[in-house]
């Protein structure tokens, strides 16, 4: 036996309420309490009920009203029919609010019969009681007509709103001009039809005083009165609702036409797997047939080590109402094909309250073949390119190992020789040994950035003396070509983190690049500190007045292997790396590289650095 209501409630809101309400606990729909009135009109008594569903009472009770029942809003109306203890059946509206009682969830249901039975004749009799407490209130359209002429003796204001006429227009109309489907004939057939204790349903189309065309559901009654034999009739609008079937009907026709066309798999499944619906190219993408996987659980055909990915994809769906994913089912053959997927939850047939997914899925298994091969080609790159870095560090290395014994000999000599002709031809030997050397570097500086091992060695160092140790280097260069070559660095010294090896390297390069392409003027090396208020950034400028870059060649010089002047008959010689690998270290070192240049009047190498 469930647990009483408190006597307060109990004696407030059941038993002195004049028409019968119904408890019901809001989890499983079941019957807790009812009323006296209850138990009068319906012959049950509370025993008979407690454990029982509506729908054991109301057979009517659709699975979408239910539904509607349990989304637990306040003021939601039904029409239905109660099915009394005797098996005799009466039209009621149920009218059902939400309550909290005890830490639960209860429904607060007030029933107003619509008819009520005679029990001396066994058919419907008009009341005063009836009248004050349902008819006039009620907002379900009603109507009294008399039976054999049709002519309509009562209306309630439900229908009084429905039809737009007033109370006294209607008590002029017959129940025939309510409905251009309403012949003479007919009204008269469907009244004469109806039997005494025989509640009778009919569809039809009605016509408004403003002459809008609606749809109504007719639920006529027989009544005994005074004055002879009378219909009750309810009106139920149902305009609104045969639209929405329409449109379901016609999405449903466009969905299966989409469903059917479609060269994506479509499967409707429940959270379990089993599937309820597959599309017709199942056939030629899996060689299933839809009628073999109808039935079936999905999970039957997905490849094992993807089914914990699915399942756990599906339960986060209760978060995220949407998955997709890749994984591989098994065809008639019993092959496994890739197929990539989204899945959304939907609402199960009747808005039953049971979730479903649908998936569409496409056949991707090209994809993951040209995936494969690409992921293989890349695999190769990666070893080319290593390849590549041990062939350029392997030759630089056993080209500048020679090479520096050749220069380190002639620097020797050169101390010794006193015959100018045999002077002028080692210095040749060593400047060309130097240019060879710079070369070497630079293949090597970019075999170490194309690998994983490139890790420059930070420490800090004053720029100015790596300046001034590159550029003396330089000095006779500049004499021979008769340019100028000038240092202006600043006083104070000035400290960056860096990799003192490489940063040699590229001012080595820089200042090389500058001479070689000036052949009037000269070159200058600046450094300074910028922006000191800010932290202080450290600037390197190398100026030359040489020939400059064209403005449609500027984005040239920092392409690899690419020169202003290319081809055999090029007037200046390189291998076109110089800026492309020295913007590339710089980044590297967190610095910046940039180049600003006028055709004909020279060019501004700056490096800027963070000070540190």
């Amino acid at each position: 036996m469930n647990k009483r209501l408190s006597v307060p409630f109990y004696e407030n809101t059941l038993n002195a309420h004049p028409l019968p309400i119904w408890i019901l606990k809001s989890e499983d729909n079941t019957f807790y309490s009812i009323n006296a009135m209850s138990e009068k009109e319906f012959l049950y008594s509370e025993e008979d009920l407690l454990g029982k569903k509506i729908t054991d009472i109301c057979p009517s009770f659709s699975q979408s009203e239910l539904y509607t029942l349990s989304l637990g809003k306040n003021d939601q109306k039904f029409l239905t029919k109660i099915r009394r203890k005797d098996g005799k059946e009466l039209p009621a509206e149920l009218q059902i609010a939400t309550i909290y009682e005890d830490g639960e969830f209860y429904y607060y249901i007030i029933v107003t019969p619509l008819l009520i039975l005679n029990a001396e004749h066994g058919n419907m009799t008009l009341t005063n009681s009836f009248f004050h407490h349902v008819f006039y209130k009620s907002i379900v359209p009603m109507i009294i007509a008399e039976k054999n002429t049709s002519k309509i003796i009562q209306v309630n204001d439900g229908a009084i709103r429905l039809y737009g006429y007033s109370h006294d227009e209607f008590v002029e109309l017959y129940f025939k001009d309510l409905g251009y489907q309403h012949e003479e004939g007919n009204v008269a057939r469907i009244f004469n039809s109806i039997q005494s204790g025989k509640y009778s349903k009919y569809d039809c189309k009605h016509i408004t005083k403003q002459d809008k065309d609606i749809e109504v559901e007719m639920f006529i009654q027989p009544l005994n009165s005074v004055d002879g034999s009378l219909l009750y009739i309810i009106i139920n609008d149902v305009t609104e609702k045969k639209l929405a079937l329409k449109f379901l009907e016609e999405s449903l026709t466009n969905y299966k036409m989409i469903a059917s066309n479609s060269t994506d798999l479509i499967i409707r499944q429940n959270e379990e797997g089993k599937i309820s619906y597959a599309s017709p190219v199942s056939l030629k993408l899996l060689g299933y047939k839809p009628s073999y996987l109808v039935a079936e659980n999905i999970f039957s055909f997905i490849h094992p080590d993807d089914q914990v990915r699915i399942r756990n994809g599906i339960i986060n769906m209760v978060e995220t109402a949407h998955y997709k994913t890749r994984f591989r089912i098994k065809n008639f053959q019993g092959r496994y094909v890739w197929f990539e997927s989204t899945a959304k939850i939907i609402m199960g047939p009747e808005a039953s309250g049971e979730r479903e997914i649908i998936s569409i899925s496409r056949d991707i298994s090209d994809r993951i073949e040209i995936e494969k091969k690409l992921r293989e080609a890349d695999k190769k790159s990666d070893e080319i390119e290593k390849l590549k870095h041990i062939i350029l560090s392997n030759l630089s290395h056993e080209l500048r190992t020679p090479l520096q014994s050749i220069l380190g000999y002639s620097e020797i000599i050169k101390d010794k020789l006193v015959n100018a002709d045999l002077l002028s031809d080692l210095n040749n030997i060593y400047d060309n040994g130097k240019r060879l050397l710079r070369m070497i570097n630079l293949f090597l500086n970019l075999s170490y950035l194309e690998s994983s091992n490139f890790l420059p060695h930070f420490e800090s160092y004053n720029i100015n003396e790596i300046i001034a140790g590159v550029a003396d280097s330089f000095k006779n260069t500049a004499e021979e070509k008769n340019i100028f070559f000038n240092e202006n660095l600043n006083d104070d010294p000035i400290y960056i983190k860096t990799d003192k090896i490489l940063l040699r390297d590229i001012l080595d390069n820089l200042i090389d690049n500058a001479i070689k392409f000036t052949e009037k003027g000269g070159v200058q090396i600046n450094s300074f500190i910028k922006n000191r208020t800010e932290g202080g950034t450290a600037v390197i400028e190398i100026k030359d007045t040489g020939i400059g870059i064209p403005k449609d060649k500027e984005d040239l010089v920092f392409q690899e292997f690419r020169q202003l002047s290319e081809g055999l008959s090029r007037k200046y010689e390189g291998i076109g790396l110089g800026l492309a690998i020295s913007k590339r270290i710089i980044e590297r070192l967190n610095g910046i590289l940039n180049v600003e240049s006028i055709e004909g009047k020279g060019t501004i190498v700056s490096i800027k650095f963070p000070l540190g």
